[in-house]
């Protein structure tokens, strides 16, 4: 997006991970009639391993910013500098989706089942 919108957008580091991995982000931020500087919104999003659904849901979200005609959409784009991280733990991202995928559902511990996970938070009905 930082190449398809060069004089909007820019890719902006907040860091290395635990293991080495690139915190990247994205930085909008349309050109201003005046030169007063404009607030920050600043949003991170996959900060726990698991947390699939939250950066597609902010790499959409940048999307909207950056390519929808929405007059609502617009004013919020070049009202604010925005500064969007879709992935704050690219380690445990990595971790999750590539190596223990079948550790996450245990789906031949179905409740009731000789292998069934105790769970004593869990109300019976």
């Amino acid at each position: 997006m930082s190449k398809t919108y060069p004089s909007w957008s820019e890719l902006i580091a907040g860091g290395q991970s635990y293991q080495g991995r690139l915190i990247l982000g994205l930085r909008i931020n349309t050109p201003r009639q005046r030169n007063t500087p404009k607030p920050v919104v600043f949003i991170e999003s996959g900060i726990h391993a698991r947390e699939w659904i939250a950066p597609a849901t902010t790499r959409y979200f940048i999307n909207e910013l950056l390519t929808s005609n929405d007059p609502d959409i617009t004013r919020m784009r070049d009202q604010f500098d925005w500064r969007i991280f879709p992935s704050c733990n690219p380690d445990g991202y990595h971790y999750s989706y590539n190596l223990a995928p079948a550790q996450q559902h245990p789906l031949h511990r179905l409740a009731g089942s000789p292998g069934e996970i105790p769970r004593p938070h869990r109300r019976e009905a």
